[in-house]
């Protein structure tokens, strides 16, 4: 690819993820005076990334997957490690655990990004039909992502709860959208996970997806097992109430 065009491609890639990142942390946008609703830029990064498909296709997909498979896995594995060991963390203290679990990260990614050639080494080419799906997709984990982060603050997204002793055991967050489902968290990564396999459509980043559904199924059993040490018969109460993944039927009042 010449210089220029590969420029173009960061550039409308930077712009897109600028505003997911507004959209997935939101991040509040005034202008004169006025606040700028999120929908947006919702358009804007599916508009964005239609643009950068369109444009360098190969080289788009390819980008996207190798960020996929380098990104995701250490995320997983950093949360296996997060939440058995919740109470080594704490003893141990926030900066040390930063330290240590942004160097498994990093190691991990690294070990991913060695393996990516084989991982990347079936591809099945641009499917406009996939990639419409795709984008369908993409916005569910984006609408579930957002109704999550009006509910979290940014220490419960930095792990504050599991690993600073003196934040205490923190809120168990019973309403809104966990009112419905217990992780909907990691449904919104599975759908953003699956939304990026189709756009992309390399036959290994298929192979991520699959082991990422038992992946965060293990993670979240985890999670359990540690909120229940932190919140007893609260949380108890909570899964008796409200299911893991699935929702059920609302009943008419």
């Amino acid at each position: 690819m010449k210089p220029a065009l590969l420029v173009t491609l960061i550039f409308l890639c930077i712009v897109a993820f600028g505003h997911l990142v507004r959209v997935l942390l939101g991040i509040e946008l005034v202008v004169g005076r006025q606040s700028v609703p999120q929908w947006p830029s919702v358009v804007a990064t599916v508009a964005l990334f239609a643009l950068a498909v369109w444009l360098y296709r190969d080289t788009a997909r390819f980008v996207l997957a190798l960020l996929s498979i380098v990104m995701v896995p250490p995320a997983i594995v950093h949360w296996l490690v997060v939440h058995p060991f919740a109470r080594f963390w704490r003893r141990i203290g926030p900066p040390t655990s930063y330290i240590m679990l942004v160097a498994l990260y990093v190691a991990v990614a690294a070990a991913m990004y060695a393996v990516s050639g084989p991982i990347l080494g079936v591809e099945f080419g641009t499917n406009w039909i996939l990639i419409g799906f795709a984008v369908v997709v993409y916005l569910a984990s984006v609408a579930i992502e957002i109704r999550c982060r009006r509910l979290l603050s940014a220490r419960m997204l930095l792990g504050g709860p599991e690993l600073n002793p003196k934040t205490g055991p923190g809120k168990l967050l019973t309403q809104g959208i966990y009112g419905r489902v217990r992780h909907p968290r990691y449904i919104a990564v599975l759908l953003g996970m699956i939304a990026v396999a189709l756009f992309c459509n390399y036959l290994g980043l298929y192979v991520v997806v699959a082991l990422t559904v038992p992946g965060l199924y293990v993670v979240a059993m985890l999670e359990e097992r540690e909120l229940l040490q932190r919140f007893g018969t609260e949380y108890r109460d909570y899964m008796e109430r409200v299911p893991r993944f699935v929702p059920r039927k609302q009943q008419p009042v």
